[in-house]
């Protein structure tokens, strides 16, 4: 069995997928989101992860305002198909 590993500069036509934050309005890459994990108590018995926008500067959760990058390439089209990591892309 052979595994290949997909990177952002995969030669091979596959791609990760991208986000936007609505927040910050930057790009990032899908699973680069910072993980915040907490612990289950008597209140909240079972485990929780929060996912937050990659930017350390950004608070934004990443399942609520994490938007897909062909939706927002899909409204502006001058955008490019894969976006560049700290780049500000206003909606």
């Amino acid at each position: 069995m052979e595994y290949h590993m997909l990177s952002p500069d995969s030669s091979d036509n596959l791609h990760l997928p991208w986000f936007w934050c609505a927040r910050c309005h930057r790009a990032y890459l899908a699973g680069t989101g910072r993980m915040i994990r907490f612990r289950a108590d008597g209140l909240h018995p079972h485990p929780a992860t929060l996912t937050l926008c990659p930017y350390s500067d950004c608070s934004a959760s990443a399942n609520r305002e994490g938007w897909q990058w062909t939706t927002i390439h899909h409204e502006h089209p001058e955008y490019p198909v894969r976006p560049e990591r700290d780049v500000i892309y206003l909606r």
